[in-house]
């Protein structure tokens, strides 16, 4: 029994050294938690901004005023050119664009019609008339500074002035010319884009030479052949144009008349026109009423800027016409 009890006792001081080494073994696992080291470490990033301007032209499209050929717009219409978040300072470069070998940088227009890239012209600065200096199509210097934007200040701007001229015989129409505007610094340039617009009217002119004819001294019943010349001119219109004709000056019963000494007169219709001289006093009576002669000119173009036809005048003295110098007056309109 004595032994049996000295195994019991050692079998429970066993049981109690398990039970307390794992008791101490979950004292050493909280130990190791609660006391465990944190680290830290750095990581580096870099990046190169790099010297940017950017170019917006606004407007993006415009439109001078309808012209005529042979006339301009003053330089003063304005395109604002921007760089919204550059960071270099830029000069303004600008060029005409479009179109192809010969007529690079032109205006184009109807059919193959086209308007020369100089004809565009530009100005730092607004002018009361057609003056500044020629588009080219290749980019040229403005001289017209931007500053570099910054944080504080994102958007820095410049003005430019465009102005246009039309030339003679220009014809008529709606043309378009591309303009293109870049701001060059010392990084990565950027380009824009503007779109001019004009629109050509059709237009016929009229230079009348001589401006006066003389019949000399006639007699009554005495006529004079229809040869007396007039050289109607189109100086640089586009559209060909019908000649009309009346006789003018005087009022009433006596409008478009020949207007003498007192009250005497010669009929507006005793002087006649013809296209063609005539070697008598042959051809269609002048009335008071404007009257297409059907004698037509031709429209002028960039070419030929000048086309013109000819009226010839003749005129028969009535009988027991009162002597005296006559004026008749003689209106020509060319109408197109």
């Amino acid at each position: 029994m004595r032994n049996g009890k000295n195994q019991l006792k050692t079998k429970l001081t066993l049981l109690y050294a398990l039970i307390s080494m794992s008791a101490l073994a979950f004292a050493m696992v909280v130990s190791l938690s609660v006391n465990a080291a944190t680290y830290t470490g750095n990581v580096v990033a870099n990046v190169v901004v790099s010297n940017t301007c950017f170019t917006s032209g606004t407007p993006s499209a415009f439109t001078f005023p309808s012209l005529p050929p042979g006339s301009s717009d003053n330089t003063n219409t304005l395109v604002t050119d921007t760089d919204n978040g550059g960071n270099a300072a830029s000069t303004l470069y600008i060029a005409g664009t479009g179109g192809s070998g010969a007529t690079l940088g032109y205006w184009t227009g109807p059919g193959s019609n086209t308007i020369p890239v100089g004809q565009t012209d530009w100005n730092a600065a607004s002018q009361p008339s057609y003056l500044g200096t020629a588009l080219s199509n290749t980019l040229a210097s403005t001289s017209i500074s931007l500053t570099a934007p910054n944080t504080v200040n994102p958007s820095t701007s410049a003005n430019i002035y465009l102005g246009v001229s039309i030339p003679s015989g220009t014809a008529a129409g709606l043309y378009t010319q591309t303009i293109q505007l870049e701001n060059s610094c010392s990084g990565n340039i950027q380009t824009a884009n503007v779109v001019a617009n004009v629109v050509v009217q059709g237009v016929c002119y009229i230079s009348l030479s001589p401006s006066s004819i003389s019949f000399g001294t006639l007699t009554p019943t005495a006529t004079y052949n229809t040869n007396q010349i007039v050289t109607d001119t189109d100086n640089g219109g586009n559209v060909a144009a019908n000649i009309l004709i009346e006789g003018t000056g005087g009022s009433g019963a006596t409008l478009g008349d020949w207007l003498g000494p007192g009250s005497n007169v010669i009929p507006v219709s005793n002087t006649l026109y013809s296209a063609s001289p005539q070697s008598s006093y042959s051809g269609t009576p002048l009335s008071n009423a404007l009257t297409n002669s059907n004698i037509a000119i031709a429209a002028p173009n960039v070419i030929t800027t000048s086309t013109s036809a000819n009226v010839f005048f003749g005129l028969g003295v009535p009988a027991g016409t009162a002597g005296g110098t006559y004026t008749q007056n003689i209106l020509i309109e060319n109408s197109c």
